[in-house]
């Protein structure tokens, strides 16, 4: 039975305290005071012995991630479950799928999801979702857990009541997550508001690195199209797009870390537009923002509401050129003039 540690140089998060607050005093009252204890019940299972599910916050083909706490400290945390899949061919894929694990662990700011620790098991019964007849072990990943999501404050019209002050403070915490990876290497690559999260004291938490890469020296400090699945096509910067065809930009198949900077322009937008009425609004009005005339990006709701430096921040960030947008440092210091 396979219940390993990932090794980090981080997977304790030692020296750093996890602040009290509202969340990690909720769900007091499950259930588990059980005279049985879970290690005669779940065998060696480490994720079984610790931790209690409070319920799902997310799936995807592989696993899911849940709300849990943890038994002894009462803690409320988020824990990812990825499905290792055994076999040669699934050495490659599970060897990006534990890149997610490597990443986060050598992150520590403020505004990035803190990652305390990871291991593997093997394939015990957790929910239907990840129940299998063969033979796999599942990765799991504690993280730190977040009370919501720039998509849902998005959704709820909770941004678009906010001042803009509130706003801008919000696109900074954003911008120095992004200064900090980059000076690191690191591409985020799936920058969207569904993995920007909101803590309880509305501060921006980077998360979700599954995507995520470094820049490796080598290959000119950019990533190929062949080593990564696909992502929610609104936010991909033009030059994902045309990776599909044999020549990208300037006949160049590879992109950099200007690629999260396109997306994060996307997301500026969002956040300084007035609320959509409907789901196909949405989506019809940041497509003409991607590849609209000039005249027709930006609506008219958005013109007579958000501040003029944000239209002039989102065209810089927008465009089609990558070595034409800003830096991350760049942005940081525009956005707070």
């Amino acid at each position: 039975m396979n219940n390993a540690p990932i090794e980090s140089g981080n997977t304790s998060n030692s020296g750093v305290d996890v602040e009290d607050n509202s969340e990690n005093e909720e769900d007091d009252d499950f259930d588990d005071d059980d005279n049985t204890p879970p290690s005669a019940l779940f065998g060696s299972s480490r994720y079984h012995t610790d931790f209690v599910e409070l319920g799902i916050l997310g799936r995807g083909g592989g696993g899911e991630v849940v709300k849990v706490k943890n038994r002894l400290d009462r803690r409320i945390y988020a824990i990812k479950k990825i499905l290792l899949e055994n076999g040669k061919d699934k050495f490659l894929q599970n060897k990006k799928l534990l890149r997610e694990v490597t990443t986060i662990s050598s992150v520590m700011h403020k505004n990035i999801v803190r990652y305390y620790q990871a291991w593997v098991e093997g394939n015990y019964k957790t929910d239907a979702s990840v129940d299998h007849t063969k033979k796999q072990s599942i990765l799991y990943i504690q993280m730190e857990y977040c009370n919501t999501t720039l998509r849902k404050l998005l959704d709820e019209n909770a941004i678009s009541e906010m001042n803009q002050s509130e706003v801008w403070r919000l696109v900074r915490q954003i911008v120095e997550a992004l200064v900090y990876i980059h000076s690191r290497r690191i591409i985020h690559r799936d920058l969207k508001p569904g993995n920007i999260f909101i803590d309880s004291d509305l501060n921006i938490i980077l998360g979700d690195f599954g995507l995520a890469t470094r820049r490796h020296e080598k290959s000119n400090n950019k990533i190929t199209e062949t080593e990564y699945p696909e992502m929610d096509a609104i936010y991909n910067a033009v030059e994902e797009g045309m990776m599909s065809s044999t020549k990208g930009i300037k006949g160049d198949t590879s992109y950099g870390v200007k690629a999260d900077i396109y997306s994060l322009g996307i997301m500026i937008f969002e956040m300084f537009c007035p609320a959509f009425a409907t789901y196909m609004e949405r989506s019809e009005t940041l497509n003409r923002l991607r590849s609209g005339t000039p005249d027709e990006r930006f609506p008219a709701a958005f013109t007579t509401s958000a501040p003029p430096n944000a239209k002039e921040i989102i065209i810089w960030c927008l465009e089609r050129d990558p070595t034409k947008r800003p830096s991350a440092e760049e942005l940081l210091k525009v956005s707070r003039q």
